[in-house]
């Protein structure tokens, strides 16, 4: 099996037989990123989550039988951005400058309110677990909230690999997004990455960021990523069982040195 990694989180899988697995196909003007070949065909592509930079290149790659996998979360959230997409793009052209999604200057106002318009691609959609072979390689594909609430994990046992998206991060994650989604649960993300430690994985493969290889670091890192959400979740909690308001808390919580993950 060979795996081909393209910026902006686009994976590309090829077995030994010659079939293709795609993971969050994005498309834009960077010449790293997956462009389609005439004789290349995607069997599957699966999407972590539905954020534009990882569902971005889904049309280029689709054909009449190619499957696409996602979440049964998807169908809210794609209709969720659809709806806001007005804000979003502002808020995106600000935060996102250089990915160039779109200029301020050529922003449209919207004129009305478009609640369920958005394209659903995907061919196959499941609750909590999806196993499929391809080219003699097994993938099971698991719900693991946390960055989104459509957000999977994908699990390559023979190779005891974890494609594990935007769930994990060089940094603490953004428990809400400055440009205006829906809140990451910290729990729903602690109980994902608890899944992803139980495979034991050998190989761990985010979806920005280096790979990380071998067991015990990997058990090493993914704990500390778990420990210090769960330690800001418990002290917030705390606090406000306490009585204290959010600027006390504010104030009062860090990281303790061992779980300073990074900004």
């Amino acid at each position: 099996m060979k795996l081909k990694y393209f910026s902006h989180s686009s994976f590309q899988i090829t077995t030994d037989s010659g079939q293709t697995l795609l993971i969050d196909p994005f498309l834009d003007d960077n010449p790293t990123s997956p462009v389609k070949s005439a004789d290349v065909s995607a069997d599957f592509i699966i999407l972590t989550h539905a954020h534009g930079d990882h569902i971005g290149g889904v049309n280029a790659w689709r054909e009449e039988d190619t499957e696409i996998i996602a979440q049964d979360e998807h169908y809210e959230f794609v209709n969720y951005q659809n709806r806001l997409k007005g804000l979003f793009s502002q808020r995106n052209a600000a935060q996102f400058p250089s990915l160039n999604v779109v200029q301020l200057s050529e922003l449209e106002i919207a004129e009305g309110v478009d609640n369920f318009g958005a394209e659903i691609v995907p061919t196959i959609m499941f609750e909590e677990e999806y196993n499929f072979e391809l080219g003699g390689v097994e993938f099971n594909v698991l719900h693991t909230p946390g960055e989104t609430y459509d957000h999977l994990s994908v699990w390559v046992p023979k190779y005891r690999a974890a494609f594990v998206g935007d769930n994990f991060y060089t940094s603490f994650p953004n428990m809400y997004t400055l440009r205006g989604t829906k809140p990451r649960w910290a729990l729903d993300y602690v109980d994902s990455i608890n899944r992803i430690l139980a495979l034991e994985p050998e190989i761990l493969i985010p979806s920005h960021g280096d790979a990380i290889i071998g067991e015990q670091q990997i058990q090493r890192e993914l704990t500390r990523y778990r420990d210090a959400i769960l330690y800001v979740h418990d002290k917030t909690v705390l606090g406000m069982n306490q009585g204290k308001d959010v600027h006390t808390l504010m104030a009062e919580i860090s990281l303790p040195s061992d779980l300073d993950i990074g900004e």
